[in-house]
């Protein structure tokens, strides 16, 4: 399961199933005409290809996402903090993996938060702007 929360987004969620099944929600707060906020919500559901699933699955069975620490700090802020969180079950293990605020640290930062993580991340939510 793949769950951010980037500064504006309530939350974006990711799931992928065993079986192949997909579902990604998220929710988010936007103006309307009359200048009043409202909350959106948004479902996504289809079936993965076995290919494209094995792939994902692969990228959360490789050594450095296994062996990964639970949290990754890129960057301290204070004001609109962001993160970005994984969560692979498999056979009875789970593994929890957090990043704080990759958007905004450094390469250097940002180099020392598994690849395979990333990977991840970035195919659970292809236009985030949380990656850049």
């Amino acid at each position: 399961m793949y769950s951010c929360c980037p500064l504006d987004y309530e939350y974006d969620t990711t799931r992928i199933y065993a079986d192949g099944s997909y579902i990604r929600e998220e929710g988010f707060h936007e103006a309307t005409k009359a200048g009043t906020i409202r909350k959106v919500t948004h479902k996504e559901e289809k079936r993965l290809e076995p290919s494209e699933l094995a792939e994902v699955l692969g990228w959360a069975n490789e050594p450095d996402f296994v062996n990964a620490n639970p949290e990754y700090v890129v960057r301290i802020v204070f004001e609109n903090p962001d993160w970005i969180a994984i969560t692979s079950r498999d056979q009875g293990r789970e593994k929890v993996i957090k990043v704080f605020n990759f958007s905004r640290g450094t390469a250097a930062q940002k180099a020392k938060v598994p690849p395979s993580f990333l990977k991840l991340a970035r195919w659970a939510a292809p236009y985030s702007e949380l990656f850049k």
